[in-house]
């Protein structure tokens, strides 16, 4: 949703996400091209009452030669002064560069005298909007490299994952079920061609939970895990131990009013 992921809270949070074996730079084409999508959505949610960033987030590092965003990215408080200044104008730069390159782009493929004036006088209006807004939108811009390889970044955030899933709001339900779930839940989503119904809430994940753990099992789309090389048997077997355990429960606890039953 809005590029990678769109995540809408106490702050709206758009999240570029790149999982590469290569560094990164501002001159980088996946960076440029990620910093002129992050403007076009700033503008389209700039009057939306809320805190907004825009996030670049990957595995990889910064390249060794890349000097200032490295100070960019170790800066969190966005120091005012020159490194502000700094940052402002290699953001404008990447925009207006980004802005000429797609309007070339279009002047090239044969359009009417009407079509290349429309195009031009739009690319110019979007220079000047550039101009006006850089300073608003450079602040919104926070970078996220982790360093690791593709293989260890994997690891990391499925870490992370089964970590939060282990909170009390998921009711100490089995967490590699949740995880097969959630997941699950997620690519079925991500086929949808509306955005909106592409979203996954709050309310989704209660209606989730209300579930038993046999009948989360219908949830799990087996074609995918094959794809992604996720232990499905893991997953069964410990939904299977789970049962258990509750017909255990539901035995003693049989037993126990049985013995009521007889002292009463």
């Amino acid at each position: 949703v809005d590029q990678d992921i769109k995540e809408v809270g106490e702050s709206l949070i758009f999240t570029q996400v790149k999982c590469y074996t290569s560094n990164f730079s501002l001159n980088s084409e996946e960076v440029k091209n990620t910093i002129f999508n992050f403007f076009i959505l700033f503008l389209k949610n700039k009057e939306i009452n809320i805190e907004t960033i825009f996030c670049f987030s990957t595995n990889t590092k910064i390249s060794s030669r890349e000097k200032l965003l490295s100070r960019w990215a170790n800066d969190e408080n966005f120091n005012v002064g020159n490194l502000k200044e700094l940052y402002c104008d290699k953001i404008k730069e990447i925009l207006v560069k980004e802005i000429k390159v797609r309007r070339n782009k279009k002047l090239n493929k044969k359009k009417s005298t009407e079509e290349q004036n429309f195009i031009k006088d739009s690319a110019n209006k979007l220079i000047e909007i550039v101009n006006n807004e850089v300073i608003n939108f450079t602040e919104l811009i926070k970078w996220k490299f982790e360093g690791l390889s593709p293989d260890e970044a994997i690891i990391k955030i499925k870490n992370e994952i089964e970590h939060l899933l282990e909170d009390d709001k998921f009711q100490n339900r089995p967490v590699s079920l949740l995880f097969g779930v959630f997941i699950s839940e997620i690519f079925k989503r991500s086929q949808n061609t509306k955005s909106n119904d592409r979203n996954l809430t709050n309310k989704l994940i209660i209606d989730i939970l209300k579930h038993s753990d046999l009948e989360l099992e219908e949830y799990l789309n087996m074609k995918f895990f094959k794809l992604i090389n996720i232990d499905i048997e893991l997953l069964r077997a410990e939904i299977k131990n789970i049962q258990f355990k509750i017909d255990n429960h539901d035995y003693k606890i049989n037993s126990l009013e049985e013995s009521l039953d007889i002292l009463i």
